[in-house]
Formats: structure tokens, C-alpha cells, sequence
């Protein structure tokens, strides 16, 4: 992160917004130039969100299930794709913060993001679904550093810790 750091966060807001340019993919999501359908039908095999509720400053609080991810269906798919989604996933929960603070009249400038890790299996001790999540978090923290103000894990169990050990 940019600690206080203006510099830093000036940094960090260049390379985001050079990441967005180079590849143009927020900007033909949020346009309707790239055609979503595939994004749309692999949604549920990915990281299935839900918005449920907000916190006490009124920020959205997503709640991600991340022990639905399909290991076997995930590892065969091109991780140029996986990353791509990503970036549809987070485009799409800019969107919904935007309707949001423009409905409410007031801006919405980030969210609390939970991570349910209680479906979690042994099936997802498996190197390349770990780095293709790795991967995708990278692009969270260069690309969406300012959507995600706070974090929590829960229900982490005896598979998180073997498959952050293996992350890290």
C-alpha cells in the first residue's frame, strides 16, 4: 500500500491507470464493447460474490466464497482468462458502488470485502489454481488498490493455512 505516502499513491494510481489503458478491458466492459457472455456463465465457477449489507460507515459489504472455486474446471482454463475476469469481477462491483452513490447521492469510496474460506477442501491445495488466484490478487492490490477498505477472513480452516503457506 501507499502508507500516507503521496508519491507513492501518485505511483500507484499512474501504473493503475496504465494497467486499465494497455489492456482496455474495464473500459469495453463498461461500455458493452467486449462481449461478457462468457464472464456472465463462468461467474459461479470463479468466486461467486454477493453485496450483503453494508458496514456502519454505509460502505457495500461483499462477501466472497472462495471454497466454491472449482479446482479442476479453473486449472485447465488459460490464466489470461482468469485474469481478464478478474478485472470483469472487480469492473462489475465498480459499477454497482457507482449506482449506489449516485442513488444516495454521496460518494461510496470503497468496500469491506469478506472471505468465507469454509468450503474449502483438499481439492483446493492445488498449485496452479493457487496461482492463478495469486495472480488475480496482484491485479487487486496494482490495479483496485483504492476499492477495498478493509478485509476479513472467515472460517479459515486446517486448508487455508496449508494453501497460504504454499502462496506466500
Amino acid at each position: 500500500g501507499r502508507q500516507g505516502d503521496v508519491d507513492r499513491a501518485c505511483a500507484m494510481y499512474t501504473s493503475a491507470m496504465q494497467y486499465k489503458a494497455s489492456n482496455g478491458w474495464e473500459k469495453g466492459f463498461r461500455e458493452g464493447t467486449i462481449d461478457d457472455t462468457i464472464h456472465k456463465r463462468f461467474d459461479p465457477y470463479w468466486m461467486p460474490l454477493v453485496c450483503a449489507g453494508r458496514d456502519r460507515q454505509g460502505n457495500p459489504v461483499v462477501w466472497a466464497r472462495t471454497g466454491l472455486l472449482d479446482p479442476p474446471g479453473c486449472t485447465q482454463i488459460p490464466i489470461a482468462f482468469i485474469v481478464r475476469h478478474y478485472v470483469y469481477m472487480m469492473t462489475r462491483i465498480q459499477q454497482a458502488m457507482e449506482e449506489v452513490a449516485m442513488r444516495e447521492k454521496r460518494p461510496i469510496t470503497g468496500l469491506f470485502w469478506i472471505e468465507d474460506n469454509s468450503f474449502l477442501r483438499t481439492k483446493h491445495v492445488n498449485w496452479t489454481l493457487i496461482e492463478r488466484v495469486r495472480q488475480c490478487m496482484q491485479v487487486a492490490q496494482a490495479v483496485y488498490p483504492e476499492l477495498q477498505l478493509r478485509s476479513m477472513m472467515v472460517r479459515v480452516n486446517f486448508v487455508f493455512e496449508v494453501a497460504w503457506g504454499i502462496a506466500k
